[in-house]
């Protein structure tokens, strides 16, 4: 990533600090356990933003395959390790209908 996203991860902390205050009643009580807490919960972040990203990538990719004539022979999910824990992303067999082949098992761009 060429961008550091400052703005973005100020106006995060702002909302989840926010969030947090408001829902949590006791939280003086719980400061000892708080950043294992919200650690958890930035995991849950990334892990999300990872699956969006990733499979959003999947599906451009797929889609340039389409325009050169493949189509999707058969839909399967593959996993993906990051830092978050494990994310599933659409990993289909292309098939070229030009060629009579298999084009590859997932879009190469997003191979682990």
């Amino acid at each position: 990533m060429k961008q550091d996203y400052t703005d973005i991860v100020e106006d995060l902390s702002q909302l989840l600090s926010s969030a947090i205050q408001e829902r949590e009643i006791n939280l003086a009580d719980s400061v000892s356990q708080l950043d294992g807490e919200l650690a958890e919960l930035l995991r849950k972040v990334g892990w999300r933003v990872m699956s969006m990203l990733l499979n959003t990538q999947a599906e451009q990719v797929t889609e340039e395959a389409k325009k050169t004539g493949s189509v999707i022979h058969r839909r399967l999910r593959a996993k993906y390790s990051v830092i978050f824990g494990v994310v599933e992303v659409d990993s289909p067999y292309l098939w070229d209908k030009q060629e009579h082949a298999r084009k590859a098992s997932r879009p190469r761009k997003i191979r682990n």
